[in-house]
């Protein structure tokens, strides 16, 4: 049987707005894993200003949080 999970892997928030949760799905059964919309990715975390930019990054507020990283996330399973 196949396992279905929504896991928060990040947040966002537009300034004067709402936080918004970067969220992913995860499917899992016993021979297979599969990711739908993995979210802001460790390295993301690791270089922001390179990987996005800060254009990007100033308006939208990103949230880099090593531990919300999917990557992260799974080592704690």
């Amino acid at each position: 049987m196949t396992k279905l999970e929504h896991m928060n892997v990040g947040w966002i928030q537009v300034p004067g707005g709402p936080r918004a949760s970067c969220h992913c799905l995860l499917l899992q059964d016993a021979a297979n894993v599969a990711l739908v919309d993995t979210g802001i990715g460790f390295a993301d975390v690791c270089d922001p200003l390179g990987r996005f930019g800060r254009d990007l990054i100033d308006p939208v507020v990103f949230q880099f949080n090593a531990a919300d990283a999917l990557l992260k996330q799974l080592q704690l399973c």
